[in-house]
């Protein structure tokens, strides 16, 4: 019995990030976020929390797209659709991770903002980034 305990309990635990190139899928954030693996070395990211905002018409969840790049970092882009009846304007901002360590990531980022026009979709300054550190859980 204690052999089976402590197999299910090895078997359920990960190693901890200690570089971008590690297994980082999971939930972050105290549950804020999911990452899963997609592909090899490509990841995608989701809120696990209400992620709308007030603004024009309907307006979607953040998703952000990441691949490793050639520095061992990771580099994609974070998107957030705003619909207005038929009408789709998909808003996109480049986003980084510039480390894993301890378990954590370091994500550089700024929100997609709305749209200041509708068909065609036309778009404002872009907002400054910020960083984030998000803890695995």
């Amino acid at each position: 019995m204690k052999a089976a305990l402590a197999l299910a309990l090895c078997a359920c635990s990960r190693a901890p990030i200690t570089s971008c190139a590690d297994d980082l899928h999971g939930t972050y954030d105290r549950g804020r976020w999911m990452i899963i693996e997609t592909a090899r070395a490509t990841f995608e990211a989701y809120p696990l929390f209400d992620d709308s905002l007030p603004g024009p018409g309907e307006v979607g969840p953040r998703v952000i797209d990441l691949a490793l790049d050639e520095r061992g970092g990771l580099a994609g882009t974070v998107h957030r659709r705003f619909m207005r009846g038929k009408v789709a304007c998909d808003s996109t901002l480049p986003v980084h991770v510039t480390a894993c360590t301890n378990d954590a990531l370091e994500v550089i980022a700024a929100d997609p903002p709305p749209p200041l026009a509708f068909e065609p979709c036309s778009w404002g300054r872009a907002p400054d980034t910020h960083v984030e550190r998000w803890r695995r859980d």
